[in-house]
């Protein structure tokens, strides 16, 4: 069973699933998801941060590949065009900022700055504009078709599944972060909360 389920379709296949366990999948604040999984309301963070605490592990899953997303018209693919015309900046961490700044020293202010990749692509979409946008965006049917600016620099940032390392379910834990190794995810941070058919 999944429910609130805003990852890449392949996250949320039946095949990624495990008998007789339940998953819910939510997104949080990034502040906030440390704090939970050490009071016990969740069992697995995906994230971009890795931990830094000792009572949690950090396992690499996977990659998520950051490209310049654009509704433009198509005389405007060019990245000037793209930066200038509704530009949508993703928060997607400091790490990202940083590969911003450098790669875009001129770019003009952004007309929306936003920490959830979901309202950047319905912006866009809805006004015509630019966003970086994890490159799975790109195969979605949904109309006006999303297009890369080829000639703007890519990042790609790790995602992680971090878990407390005393958990008293600590090899199923394990056991769901091996059935999520390599997925691409399109948010920042999502928690798993699973569920044993065995547990109360």
């Amino acid at each position: 069973e999944i429910r609130n389920c805003n990852w890449s379709s392949d996250v949320c296949s039946s095949d990624l699933l495990l008998p007789d366990v339940a998953l819910r999948a939510e997104t949080y604040p990034d502040e906030m998801v440390t704090k939970m999984l050490l009071d016990r309301s969740l069992d697995i963070v995906l994230s971009h941060e890795a931990a830094n605490l000792p009572e949690l592990e950090s396992v690499p899953v996977g990659k998520v590949e950051l490209i310049l997303t654009t509704t433009l018209p198509r005389t405007q693919h060019d990245l000037e065009s793209a930066l200038a015309n509704n530009y949508v900046y993703v928060e997607w961490g400091p790490l990202f900022s940083r590969f911003h700044a450098r790669a875009f020293p001129n770019a003009p202010p952004p007309v929306l700055r936003t920490n959830m990749s979901t309202t950047a692509l319905e912006f866009i979409r809805a006004r015509r504009g630019s966003a970086f946008l994890p490159r799975s965006q790109l195969q979605a049917s949904s109309k006006p078709r999303l297009y890369e600016v080829k000639d703007a620099a890519r990042f790609e940032r790790t995602v992680n599944a971090i878990f407390r390392v005393n958990s008293d379910r600590v090899e199923l834990v394990r056991e769901i972060v091996e059935q999520l190794q390599g997925v691409e995810l399109d948010r920042k941070s999502t928690r798993l909360n699973s569920s044993h058919s065995s547990v109360s």
